[in-house]
């Protein structure tokens, strides 16, 4: 029942506008799962049979690229929802996920929604904007890797990764994490580090990040490309 979670799934970002019904059904139709830290929880190729929607816990969003480098799509906390595409084609994972922390969800599985739909087919329709609203982040997300210089890449992740840390102004990150991020070599993000080190916006250090000048970084975040 929906009573036994504490967390419906209009609370997620992406469902915030969610009806009471489809809130309420898909609490109705989850089950609860648990990963440990380092746990995949699928992988692209994966059939796709399930939505799910984060509890407690941080998964990573990547996919290889053709050299057979990580890249990371993004970082999912508590109350966000993923895997929402497969409800609608169960066709194969787009990415694979796995936990950077010990993560609890609740998962709903394909053939219940499709089975809820018919039973109720107002929540179709609602459920067609929550996978327009993924694919336009995902247009986006395209988009700034391809056409945005590196540091202003890197600063908008920096700051995407701030809101979910533990410490308003340091991230535990590897230079290397980082580059998967951004999609760029270790390199490179380190001598865009280097750069910002010096002039005493940052002082990266081994897995950690320290945000010295926020407001510098929060600036090169919102440059665009002339």
């Amino acid at each position: 029942m929906a009573t036994e979670f504490d967390l419906p799934f209009s609370a997620s970002p992406l469902l915030n506008t969610a009806s009471a019904l489809l809130s309420t059904s898909l609490v109705e139709l989850a089950m609860k799962r648990r990963l440990k830290q380092g746990e995949t929880l699928f992988e692209k190729g994966d059939r796709s049979d399930s939505l799910f929607l984060i509890l407690t816990g941080r998964l990573e969003v990547s996919i290889l690229s053709a050299d057979g480098r990580k890249l990371t799509l993004n970082v999912l906390r508590d109350r966000e929802v993923l895997g929402e595409i497969a409800l609608f084609d169960g066709g194969p994972r787009t990415a694979t996920v796995m936990a950077l922390a010990p993560t609890e969800l609740l998962e709903v599985k394909r053939t219940r929604v499709l089975a809820e739909i018919r039973r109720v087919p107002e929540i179709a329709e609602e459920l067609l904007i929550l996978a327009g609203r993924r694919l336009r982040w995902i247009d986006q997300h395209l988009e700034d890797k391809t056409f945005l210089p590196l540091n202003v890449r890197l600063a908008r992740r920096i700051m995407f990764l701030l809101r979910g840390s533990e410490h308003a102004d340091a991230i535990a990150i590897s230079q290397g994490d980082l580059a998967d991020h951004v999609g760029a070599t270790r390199v490179a993000v380190a001598n865009v580090l280097a750069v910002w080190r010096k002039e005493g916006i940052v002082s990266p250090s081994r897995g950690r990040l320290q945000i010295l000048r926020r407001d510098d970084i929060e600036d090169i975040a919102l440059e665009l490309p002339v």
